[in-house]
């Protein structure tokens, strides 16, 4: 649901859905709250994966995309870049945030809000790529 950002209200008729398809799926949990608490908890075990991946890798770097959203505020996608225990490259997504100017002040207190959310002191940042302003 999250992923493809679907309303939490469309869950009931979803489940209805995949049951005249023949999933048994049961009668517990079949609603829109239990949903949102399903989505909560995956968000919540991804974001715990990320952090203890960061926390083991020896370096990282950002990479800052800004935009407008459709209210006009300025938004801030922020990506992080590193190299896992396995020597795999792994990209994620940190956040999309609200920034609270469009300068160099604005994203760098967005960055370091977003960062201290998720990660300890003592790893090694090596490199911030933002779009030109």
């Amino acid at each position: 649901m999250a992923k493809e950002e679907v309303a939490f209200k469309k869950f009931g008729a979803l489940v209805n859905l995949e049951k005249r398809h023949g999933v048994h799926l049961g009668d517990a949990y079949n609603h829109r709250i239990a949903a949102a608490e399903f989505t909560a908890t995956v968000g919540e075990e991804i974001e715990s994966d990320l952090k203890t991946a960061l926390e083991q890798a020896n370096f990282f770097s950002i990479c800052c995309d800004g935009s407008t959203d459709v209210s006009i505020i300025e938004k801030e996608l922020i990506y992080v870049k590193f190299i896992n225990t396995r020597g795999a490259t792994e990209n994620h997504i940190m956040g999309l945030r609200d920034i609270s100017s469009a300068d160099a002040n604005g994203l760098q207190a967005t960055i370091t809000a977003t960062f201290s959310e998720q990660i300890s002191p003592g790893n090694w940042l090596v490199s911030v790529r933002t779009e030109p302003v």
